[in-house]
């Protein structure tokens, strides 16, 4: 039995990744919902094309993903230095 399997790559517009990735994270069982397949789940391209998410504005965004990397534990020192620009020494 000849079997084929597709496989898709799902990637931001401006080239951060971060926001596309917990976007799919929070809506896996909406696009799982729509997925075919008894052994390997399988979208459609037309079911992800269609996949509409709403996008934030510049600032919502930048607040995001500050919030990101300061939650890995990888952004705390440059959270507290955004909080000081321009305070001075």
């Amino acid at each position: 039995m000849d079997s084929a399997r597709g496989v898709c790559a799902i990637r931001g517009r401006d080239g951060d990744q971060t926001y596309v990735n917990s976007t799919i994270e929070a809506e896996l069982p909406r696009l799982l919902s729509k997925a075919t397949g008894s052994v390997f789940p399988s979208l459609s391209a037309p079911d992800l094309k269609n996949f509409r998410v709403l996008r934030p504005s510049a600032q919502v965004m930048s607040q995001f993903l500050l919030m990101r990397r300061f939650v890995s534990g990888e952004g705390k020192l440059a959270f507290e230095r955004s909080r000081n620009i321009g305070l001075g020494p």
